[in-house]
């Protein structure tokens, strides 16, 4: 799981991250990548995997943030980052969560996804933990109605930040441009298409006898002590910080 430079850079309506350190951060990215594949054929087997997968997955992306591997511009030493706090909100906040040990050795962002189907009367609410494009919607639509016919369903509805929240889901073709939602796309350029696939099987269940039903359940995401969340938590002064930016 991946977060773009492009998502820190936000909209033309809610811009983020400064051009400068946006531009900065993409070029440490670029080297980081050259240096990886380069040295990707001297680790071991599993090693080298890892990295030709994570850029095969996230294609054009400039990755910023690893989620998954807890690392910030290739480095899980964040507090002492090359670029300091004062440049950027963002990255701020990250060197303070990383000096007072909140980010853990647990991922940053949900792992495991729950996924939901309602069907009442002639509709289907489509429960999905992310946000959602418009064409990306209508694809998933569609994929769920071909399925769902057969239970009279004529309509779907898509239901996003339903029970989690992971982030973007775009197209294939919208993720190639790394516009803000491309960058918030966090599992990569073929996400939709594992979307759709994880809600067909679902929707194949509901259309058997409710006894030959079976439960999809691939595990259950990490667990937050309190003690944990309030670590990563933003004090009040640093709220009215925010605010006022």
């Amino acid at each position: 799981a991946c977060h773009g430079v492009s998502f820190f850079e936000g909209t033309v309506e809610g811009p983020g991250m400064p051009h400068a350190v946006g531009a900065l951060a993409r070029t440490l990215i670029r080297a980081q990548k050259a240096y990886e594949l380069a040295a990707a054929p001297f680790k071991t087997k599993e090693k080298a995997e890892r990295i030709y997968e994570k850029y095969h997955t996230h294609g054009p992306k400039d990755i910023l943030i690893e989620a998954d591997e807890r690392r910030l511009l290739g480095t899980r030493d964040i507090k002492n980052l090359v670029i300091p706090a004062w440049a950027d909100p963002a990255i701020g906040q990250f060197k303070k969560f990383h000096a007072n040990g909140s980010l853990g050795d647990k991922p940053w962002i949900p792992q495991i996804l729950p996924i939901q189907l309602v069907i009442i009367g002639n509709i289907c609410l489509a429960g999905i933990p992310a946000e959602i494009t418009t064409i990306a919607g209508l694809r998933l639509e569609n994929t769920l109605l071909e399925v769902l016919a057969d239970r009279g369903v004529t309509e779907v509805v898509c239901s996003t930040y339903t029970n989690a929240y992971c982030g973007y889901i775009t197209t294939y073709e919208e993720y190639q441009l790394q516009m803000y939602e491309g960058g918030h796309t966090v599992f990569g350029q073929h996400f939709l298409g594992a979307i759709q696939t994880k809600f067909k099987q679902l929707a194949m269940e509901l259309i058997k006898p409710e006894n030959e039903r079976s439960v999809i359940e691939d595990g259950r995401p990490a667990f937050f002590s309190d003690e944990e969340i309030g670590l990563r938590s933003f004090d009040i002064e640093t709220q009215k910080g925010l605010i006022q930016l």
